[in-house]
């Protein structure tokens, strides 16, 4: 995944995207391209980490809005519950 692209890089606006590593990152990837990315970027994710390894690091996340929890939950198959963003008050 270029995270160095035109694209990508108005998502990392306040980090060196030189530093950021697609894999060890991953959370904030996901994060950043489900909240403020396009539709094309989440596919692109989705095809690069594939279904298992977004729900490990979304369902992890704190701080994610409604709207995007109960997105990844429909498009995931994964309940609203197992987001620690949907449990924080």
């Amino acid at each position: 995944m270029n995270l160095t692209s035109t694209s990508y890089r108005r998502l990392f606006w306040d980090t060196d995207v030189g530093t950021l590593d697609a894999d060890r990152h991953a959370a904030l990837v996901l994060s950043r391209i489900l909240e403020r990315g396009s539709w094309e970027q989440w596919v692109e994710a989705r095809n690069y980490y594939g279904r298992e390894r977004m729900i490990a690091a979304l369902t992890k996340v704190r701080g994610l809005e409604p709207r995007s929890v109960s997105f990844c939950a429909l498009v995931l198959g994964v309940p609203r519950e197992e987001f620690v963003s949907a449990r924080v008050a």
